[in-house]
């Protein structure tokens, strides 16, 4: 587990949106979407 998925995490609980979360963490969303699926 890295300190960015959590952080990426966090972004998408704050915002329980995924297009806003994708915007705060400046990256694609399936590369948030894959960072999300490695913490499962």
């Amino acid at each position: 587990m890295e300190f960015n998925q959590i952080r990426y995490f966090l972004d998408l609980a704050d915002s329980l949106n995924v297009t806003e979360a994708v915007m705060w963490s400046g990256m694609s969303q399936p590369t948030l979407t894959r960072a999300i699926q490695r913490l499962e």
